[in-house]
């Protein structure tokens, strides 16, 4: 048997190994920690430069995107670091096998939550939608974007009621506030109208618009004018085309209608109502005795 004394230098000399190792593996756990965050930084910023969203909502989405990829790199980065010390003086293959019967088990119990954190993760790196935005999500809901996490997407609809919607129940997106928007007027005019003049009276509508000061800033190019759309049974529909800033549609909308109205009351252009045309189909006569009904002879 070789001597105590050796013996305990070698325990020593293992023991030493082991904390220089540890400690080692404690400053480069760091130091990854440092990069990872630099170069998720750079990376976020690049992607969403490229976007034309406004500044508050690019910092909004910087510092989620930053913010979920730090602590997921983080959170491996730390583990990987703390199996590493835990191997220079412990066998971890137990620990190893009891951890992954553990997360087995939480990962069949979260599985909504892990699709709603992948789904929220790549709604925010494809820029999809932002705070701020108006959308319509799965043709069934629709309202202003307050909040937008991993987890969940929170809309305020026309009503007031806050949705609550989660990410991996998002399939299909309508975003009507992306770059610019646009507002649809149909007009109902009557059909003996002459349609040449209805059109020359919206197109004085729209450079009576266009002047305003209040509705210049909001409007993008001249209104479109497409006359006819469709007819009715008893109106013909004149279609009209808004461009907009993004949200400012249905304030210029609005604005625009209330024109319409008094450019037509003084044009006199009728709104088309309904109208009924009786046809008998035998000859009237007047009623002679009282009692008698139309038609009948007297005798």
């Amino acid at each position: 048997m070789p001597p105590i004394g050796d013996s305990a230098q070698a325990a020593l000399l293992t023991g030493a190994k082991a904390i220089i190792a540890s400690v080692v593996i404690i400053i480069a756990t760091f130091i990854g920690l440092r990069v990872w965050r630099s170069a998720i930084t750079r990376v976020a910023n690049r992607t969403l430069l490229r976007t034309e969203n406004r500044p508050r909502e690019r910092q909004l989405k910087i510092q989620t995107l930053t913010t979920v990829a730090i602590a997921t790199g983080a959170v491996l980065l730390v583990t990987i670091g703390v199996l590493m010390v835990l191997s220079q003086f412990l066998d971890i293959a137990p620990l190893i096998a009891g951890a992954g019967i553990v997360g087995l088990a939480l990962g069949l119990g979260a599985q909504g939550l892990i699709r709603d954190v992948i789904s929220g993760f790549f709604i925010l790196l494809e820029n999809q939608y932002s705070i701020g935005d108006v959308i319509k999500v799965n043709d069934q809901y629709d309202g202003f974007v307050e909040r937008i996490d991993l987890r969940r997407t929170v809309l305020r609809n026309l009503d007031g009621w806050l949705l609550t919607i989660p990410n991996s129940e998002i399939h299909v997106v309508a975003n009507m506030t992306r770059e610019w928007s646009r507002m649809v007027i149909d007009l109902p005019v009557a059909l003996n109208e002459d349609i040449d003049r209805v059109v020359a009276v919206l197109e004085a509508v729209s450079d009576e618009l266009l002047a305003e000061p209040d509705m210049t800033p909001l409007v993008l190019g001249r209104p479109e004018v497409l006359s006819v759309e469709a007819f009715g049974e008893y109106h013909a529909t004149v279609r009209v085309l808004l461009k907009t800033l993004p949200l400012r549609q249905w304030d210029v909308g609005r604005r625009y209608r209330s024109l319409v109205k008094k450019a037509f009351d003084h044009h006199g252009i009728e709104f088309p109502y309904p109208h009924r045309v009786v046809v008998a189909s035998g000859p009237l006569q007047r009623r002679t005795d009282e009692g008698a009904s139309p038609g009948s002879g007297s005798e």
